[in-house]
C-alpha cells in the first residue's frame, strides 16, 4: 500500500475513508473464475487503488493488456488471467489523481452537482472557493468539461430554434423574429432561416425611458446573423413599435463606420414613405391594399442560395473600415423613429484606427505613424470649429499624395460626425466612442464566450433579467438619501435629492466656471455678461446642448441674485421620480412645468403595450372599437361592425395560412460560421534590397565554411 506523510491531512483522511470502503474480498490480487467481466474490472481497480495504480479498458491488440478474459468452452464460466504484473507508471501516493479513481473521493458526486450549477455563472476560482467552504473539491479540467457531454447531444437547427423560442416565451419576455426563405436556382422555397431574434422585458422598456444614473444596462437583446441593412431596419422597427410608440425616439445614434447602419435607416425611411403613399384614400382601394399585404409578408423575403458578391470587409461591430466604398455612403442625418431626424455619430476610436491601418498598409514606419497618430487625435479632439482645420492641415503635410486624398476626400466631409468640435453640440450625453457598449464592456461579456451555442448564450443572458429593476432602484435610493460631497448645497438646495448624483456632478463643474466668471467681472477683467432669462443662453454651451441642463450663464444669473437655481430648469429625465416620458420637445425656460409636484404612478408594466404576449393590446383595441361604434352617427353602426368583422376574418385566415406554411417548413437557426484557421503570413515585410540579400548570402556561406572545418 502506497502512503506518504507529505500529503495534506484532509487528503489522507479521504484516502483512509475510501480504502475502508473497499470489500475485503477485493483487497487481494484478482485471478481465477469471476461472475462477469464487469465485476472483475471492479475487483481489479479496487486492488489497484490500494496499491496506487489504476486500470482501464482498451480496445485493439491483446498484447497491450495486463489482464485477459476468456470463456471456458465447457462450463460457460468467465476466467480471469493476468498476463503481466509490470506497471507502465510508478505507484502514486494519491490515487485520487488517477482518472479511474477520481470518483472514489468522498463528496465527489456532491461536488459535481454543485459545480454544474456554478458552471457558466462563476469562474473556476470562484467556484473553488465556494466548494472549499463546503469541504468539497474539484479540478479545473473537470470543472470546465462539465457541460461538454451535454453539448455533444446536439439538436437539429429546427429543434433548437423551436426550443429557443419556447424558452423565451416561458420567461415572459417579448420575442420578435425576422426570418427569410432560401430559394433554389428555380426560385422555389427550400428552407426558412432565422436572420434575427430580438427579445426584451417590460423592465427594459422602463429603463430605456427613465434611467438617468449614467450606468450601462441591457437595452434589448438581439441575435443577428450580421449587421446588415435588413437586420438593422428590423431592429429599428421593433424600437418604433414597442419602445417609442408613444414618445419621441432617440436623437443621436453612435456607431462605427459600417454602411449597414446608415443603409438600415435609409431602407426604413423609404419603406415608411411607401407605406404612407399606400394608405387607402377611399373604399375602392382597400381591397387592393389587403391583397398586397397578403402577398408581401416579411417572412417571404427571398434569401438566394447563391450569395451576391460582397466587398472585402464585412460591416460588423469590430470592423475597421478602410475602403472608401464603405465610408462615402453614410449620411450625417437620417430619418429614424416616427420619421424624426436622427444624427448618426461615428465612434472616434474607429475613425482613428481606420486611418492608422491605412498608414500601416501603405508602409509607414512606426515612428512616423506614432507622430501622425498624435496629429490625428489632435484633429479629432479639437475643442472648437477652428482648431480641427489647423490640426487636419498639419496631418496632411506629413502624408503622401494617396493618403492626402484618402483623408481629405473621405474623412473631411465626415468631420461633423466624429470630431469633438461638432459632436460636443449634439444631444449625446457626452458620448464620443462606442467602446463602452461593445465587446470590451464587462456587462456584455459576463458569463459569455465564443464557444457557447446560441441557446446556452440566451439562457445566460435571460438569467440577468430579474435584477434589472432592483439594481436601478438601489441606485436611485442612494440618490434619494444622500448628497454629493463637493456640491454647493446652498445653490442646489432645490435640486438636492430630486435629481441624480450624476446630474449634480455635471452641474457642479459648470457652477465652478460660473463663479470664476463672476469673480472676473468683479475684478473688472471682463465686462458683465448680459443675460436675458426670457431668451435663455445664446452661446454654444455644451451642457444645455448635450444634456439639457442649465449652463454657467444660467447659473451666473441666479448666483448674482444669491438665489438657488430652480428645479424646472433641469430636464425631467434627470428627476429621480419624474414622468415616464415627455410627449413634446423641452427647452430650458423659466416657465417650465415643475414635475416634482406631480404624482407619477408606476407599475411593473409601465410603457409595455404587449402585456401577456400582446393579449392586453388586443383587448384594448377591441374596447376602443366598441367605444367608437357607440359614438357613430345613425346609419353607420352596422356598416362599421361588418367592416370590423371582415377585417378580423381576413387577419385570422392570413394567420392560419402562415401557421400552415410554418408547419410545412419549420424555421431553423442559421448554419454555424466556421472561422478559418489563422495563418501568419509576413505580408507586411518589405522585400530585401540587393545589398541586404548579398550580405545575408555572405553570412550563410561563412557558416557553411565553419561547419565544414569543424566536421573535418
Amino acid at each position: 500500500m502506497s502512503t506518504s506523510s507529505n500529503l495534506p491531512l484532509s487528503l489522507q483522511a479521504d484516502l483512509d475513508r475510501a480504502r475502508a470502503s473497499i470489500l475485503p474480498a477485493h483487497r487481494e490480487m484478482p485471478e481465477g473464475v469471476v461472475s462477469s467481466p464487469d465485476v472483475a474490472f471492479i475487483h481489479i481497480n479496487d486492488w489497484a487503488f490500494l496499491n496506487g495504480h489504476a486500470y482501464f479498458k482498451v480496445s485493439g491488440s491483446l498484447k497491450e493488456g495486463r489482464y485477459r478474459y476468456r470463456m471456458k468452452s465447457q462450463e460457460d464460466q468467465w476466467v480471469l488471467r493476468h498476463i503481466s504484473l509490470d506497471h507502465n507508471h510508478p505507484s502514486t501516493p494519491n490515487p485520487f489523481s488517477l482518472q479511474p479513481h477520481a470518483s472514489r473521493r468522498p463528496g465527489f458526486a456532491e461536488a459535481i452537482s454543485v459545480a454544474k450549477v456554478h458552471r457558466g455563472v462563476l469562474t473556476y476560482s470562484e467556484s473553488k472557493g465556494v466548494l472549499k467552504m463546503m469541504g468539497l473539491t474539484i479540478g479545473p479540467k473537470r470543472y470546465y468539461n462539465l457541460i461538454r457531454k451535454e453539448q455533444s447531444q446536439s439538436l437539429s437547427p429546427q429543434e433548437e430554434a423551436l426550443m429557443l423560442l419556447q424558452y423565451l416565451e416561458s420567461r415572459n419576455v417579448h420575442v420578435v423574429v425576422n426570418e427569410q426563405y432560401v430559394l433554389d436556382e428555380r426560385g422555389n422555397k427550400t428552407d426558412r432561416v432565422i436572420m434575427c431574434i430580438v427579445w426584451w422585458t417590460a423592465a427594459q422598456i422602463q429603463l430605456a425611458r427613465v434611467d438617468n444614473t449614467n450606468s450601462t444596462f441591457e437595452f434589448l437583446q438581439a441575435f443577428s446573423t450580421a449587421e446588415s441593412a435588413n437586420n438593422i431596419r428590423f431592429i429599428l422597427q421593433v424600437l418604433e413599435d414597442y419602445f417609442f410608440y408613444d414618445c419621441p425616439g432617440f436623437a443621436v445614434l453612435a456607431g462605427d463606420f459600417g454602411s449597414g447602419l446608415s443603409a438600415g435607416f435609409a431602407q426604413k425611411a423609404a419603406q415608411d414613405a411607401v407605406d404612407r403613399e399606400k394608405q387607402p384614400a377611399g373604399k375602392g382601394k382597400q381591397v387592393v391594399q389587403e391583397s398586397v399585404l397578403d402577398e408581401l409578408q416579411a417572412n417571404f423575403t427571398p434569401l438566394p442560395t447563391a450569395a451576391p458578391p460582397q466587398p472585402d470587409y464585412e460591416a460588423d461591430s469590430q470592423t475597421i473600415i478602410v475602403d472608401i466604398d464603405w465610408v462615402r455612403t453614410v449620411n450625417p442625418t437620417v430619418l429614424g423613429i416616427n420619421q424624426e431626424s436622427v444624427i448618426l455619430q461615428f465612434c472616434t476610436w474607429h475613425a482613428a484606427e481606420a486611418i492608422k491601418r491605412k498608414l500601416i498598409a501603405k508602409g509607414y514606419t512606426k515612428e512616423r505613424r506614432e507622430k501622425l497618430n498624435r496629429l490625428i487625435w489632435d484633429w479629432i479632439k479639437a475643442p472648437d470649429l477652428q482648431k480641427p482645420e489647423d490640426a487636419r492641415d498639419k496631418s496632411i503635410l506629413n502624408l503622401g499624395v494617396d493618403e492626402n486624398e484618402y483623408l481629405v476626400g473621405w474623412y473631411q466631409p465626415k468631420e461633423p460626425q466624429f470630431c469633438h468640435a461638432y459632436t460636443c453640440q449634439y444631444r449625446n450625453l457626452g458620448v464620443h466612442s462606442t467602446q463602452r457598449v461593445e465587446g470590451n464592456h464587462h456587462l456584455l461579456t459576463a458569463n459569455l464566450h465564443k464557444n457557447l451555442t446560441v441557446s446556452d448564450a440566451v439562457h445566460r443572458i435571460c438569467n440577468r433579467f430579474d435584477s434589472l429593476i432592483d439594481d436601478f432602484e438601489q441606485r436611485l435610493s442612494r440618490n434619494r438619501i444622500s448628497e454629493p460631497r463637493l456640491v454647493d448645497v446652498t445653490f442646489f438646495q432645490l435640486a438636492l435629492r430630486r435629481v441624480t448624483h450624476f446630474c449634480l456632478e455635471l452641474c457642479r463643474i459648470e457652477l465652478l466656471q460660473a463663479k470664476e466668471l463672476y469673480d472676473r467681472e468683479l475684478s473688472a477683467e471682463v465686462e458683465e455678461h448680459q443675460f436675458d432669462p426670457g431668451v435663455g443662453c445664446t452661446e454654444t454651451c455644451q451642457l444645455p446642448l448635450r444634456c439639457r441642463l442649465p449652463c454657467k450663464h444660467w447659473m451666473l444669473h441666479f448666483y448674482r441674485k444669491n438665489e438657488p437655481i430652480r428645479i424646472n430648469l433641469f430636464h425631467p429625465r434627470w428627476l429621480i421620480d419624474g414622468p415616464p416620458v415627455l410627449h413634446k420637445p423641452w427647452q430650458i425656460r423659466l416657465d417650465n412645468h415643475d414635475y416634482t409636484r406631480d404624482e407619477h404612478i408606476w407599475d411593473q408594466d409601465t410603457g409595455d403595450r404587449s402585456i401577456r404576449a400582446g393579449e392586453q393590446l388586443i383587448i384594448d383595441t377591441t374596447l376602443s372599437m366598441v367605444e367608437k361604434h357607440k359614438n357613430l352617427p345613425p346609419g353607420g353602426n352596422e356598416t362599421f361592425a361588418l367592416a370590423f368583422k371582415k377585417l378580423n376574418d381576413s387577419l385570422a385566415s392570413r394567420q392560419d395560412r402562415r401557421l400552415e406554411r410554418l408547419q410545412a417548413m419549420p424555421r431553423r437557426l442559421p448554419d454555424a460560421i466556421i472561422q478559418p484557421k489563422v495563418t501568419f503570413i509576413p505580408g507586411r515585410k518589405r522585400a530585401l534590397t540587393g545589398r541586404e540579400a548579398a550580405e545575408q548570402q555572405e553570412k550563410e556561406e561563412a557558416r557553411e565554411r565553419r561547419r565544414a572545418q569543424i566536421q573535418a
